[in-house]
């Protein structure tokens, strides 16, 4: 479930992402009332099988119940945000398409290794990692270790720039980019894309979300709301 909202008076309507891939929206009738049709609510943090008839207006969702649930994600404000805003990434950022299950699989890992985390605090960066899988899918994965235009590499050492508009780091010979980024803090970055989730630092979601914002302006909004909600933990 990416995204519901309310229609008319006692209806829904309904983004799912389908276990092919496919990207779809549906009207659920009465979706805001029915306990046994749409049992659980139609949460977004759990996967579902859903029955669907086509209709001339559109998709109908008849049914939808429950096959596999994450209690811990709702333990905890930084679980539930994590799992909330990679679903919302998934609906923003990665384009979906029918054939080509991926970001299905990502998200569903993703919400199993965050139920399954010992220490909350870790998993701001798996949000981190499968934003960059999926755009890294979508071929669209940021540059963190080279000039994105050159392909000057990147001392570990140095303070870079990033431009989002060339997809990365900028090269001071390429007249560099608007976001200074500390050597510690891209260290951090590329450390939680390899998977390593201690790397996390505050600010870091930020930072990775201003090196997005070419490609996925959406996508890079979601997660500078979810790391409002780290800040405040």
């Amino acid at each position: 479930m990416l995204d519901r909202r309310p229609f008319r008076e006692h209806d829904l309507r309904a983004e799912l992402l389908l276990d092919d891939g496919d990207c779809v929206e549906v009207l659920a009738p009465s979706g805001q009332r029915s306990k046994q049709r749409f049992a659980g609510g139609l949460t977004p943090l759990a996967l579902h099988a859903f029955a669907m008839t086509p209709t001339a207006k559109g998709l109908r969702l008849d049914e939808a119940r429950i096959e596999r649930a994450w209690p811990a994600l709702h333990a905890d404000l930084t679980r539930q945000t994590v799992a909330l805003a990679a679903t919302a990434f998934a609906r923003h950022a990665t384009g979906p398409t029918p054939g080509d299950a991926t970001v299905f699989l990502l998200l569903g890992e993703l919400h199993a290794q965050v139920a399954a985390d010992a220490e909350p605090r870790a998993t701001p960066a798996r949000l981190v990692r499968f934003a960059f899988e999926a755009l890294d899918h979508g071929g669209h994965a940021p540059v963190l270790d080279r000039c994105a235009r050159c392909g000057a590499p990147a001392p570990d050492g140095a303070l870079v720039t990033v431009d989002p508009a060339a997809g990365g780091v900028v090269c001071r010979a390429c007249n560099g980019g608007p976001y200074r980024v500390m050597a510690a803090d891209r260290a951090a970055l590329r450390a939680m894309l390899r998977g390593e989730p201690d790397a996390w630092r505050e600010g870091a979601v930020t930072i990775f979300a201003r090196v997005i914002e070419g490609v996925s302006p959406e996508g890079a909004k979601v997660l500078a709301r979810a790391d409002a909600v780290f800040a405040r933990r």
